[in-house]
C-alpha cells in the first residue's frame, strides 16, 4: 500500500466542488486500499513494500491525507464560509477537522475511512 496525500486549496465547510471532491477522492482511495489490502491477503501476498519493514499502526491507519488549508484571520472564515464556526488556533482546527470527520461519515456514507483519514 501507499500513502497518499491529496491536497486542496478548499475545505468544508464551504461547499463547493473543490472543496468536496477532494474529500470524496480521499474517502475512496483509503476504501481501495483497504480492498487492496484483503485482496493481497487473500491470495497470501504481502503489501507492495514488503522489503520497507513492517509499518507501525498509525501509518496504517493514515494511509491517505487529506490536507486542507486553515484561514487564520476569523475575519476571513466568516467571509469565506458566511459564518464562522471555528474559534481560532489550534482549537478552531480541531473543531474543522471533526466537522469534516463527521460530514464525511453522516453526509458520504463513509464512517469507517473518515475516521481513518489523516487530516
Amino acid at each position: 500500500t501507499r500513502r497518499v496525500v491529496v491536497v486542496t486549496t478548499a475545505a468544508l465547510p464551504w461547499r463547493t466542488g473543490t472543496a468536496v471532491n477532494p474529500l470524496l477522492r480521499a474517502l475512496y482511495l483509503i476504501r481501495h486500499q483497504d480492498e487492496r489490502r484483503r485482496q493481497l491477503e487473500e491470495r497470501g501476498e504481502g503489501p507492495d513494500d514488503a522489503s520497507s519493514g513492517p509499518e507501525s499502526d498509525e501509518e496504517e491507519e493514515c494511509g491517505v491525507t487529506l490536507a486542507v488549508p486553515w484561514l487564520e484571520s476569523s475575519e476571513d472564515r466568516s467571509k469565506l464560509y458566511g459564518r464562522n464556526d471555528f474559534p481560532d488556533g489550534r482549537d478552531g482546527m480541531a473543531a474543522q477537522e471533526d466537522w469534516i470527520r463527521r460530514h464525511a461519515a453522516a453526509r458520504c456514507g463513509m464512517p469507517d475511512e473518515a475516521r481513518r483519514l489523516g487530516l
